[in-house]
């Protein structure tokens, strides 16, 4: 049988006898409970009975909707989907021109920082 191998430990330096400053109390962690300690029985809550007026309002509130309603706003929805899509590809589309425009412009501008004006005048 092969033997464990047991790595030396090193020296530790010993801990400084600096005190770590304490939390304020407020901060402090509540004393922990003693492991014996028996649970206190909790309360139920009573069960209250809804009345049928409750009942009745309740199911006033929520709309019946037809299938037919919902196929209609499933169609609507769908159109303002296609809509927004497309005004996104269009702003998608002026954003790279306007992007493009800019480049173009830096361009003649460093262009025409390289070039020496020999006139006063500026060129037309």
């Amino acid at each position: 049988m092969a033997k464990a191998v047991t790595q030396k430990r090193s020296k530790t330096t010993k801990p400084s006898k600096l005190k770590k400053a304490s939390p304020p109390k407020s901060f402090r962690a509540a004393p922990a409970k003693p492991i014996n300690a028996t649970k206190t029985p909790v309360a139920k809550k009573a069960v209250t009975k809804t009345s049928t007026s409750a009942k009745k309002t309740r199911a006033a509130r929520t709309p019946v909707v037809s299938k037919d309603e919902l196929r209609t706003l499933i169609e609507k929805l769908t159109r303002a989907n296609l809509a927004l899509k497309t005004k996104g590809r269009e702003s998608a589309k002026a954003l790279k021109a306007a992007e493009a425009r800019i480049a173009f412009l830096e361009r003649q501008v460093n262009q025409s920082d390289a070039k020496p004006v020999i006139d006063d005048k500026l060129p037309e």
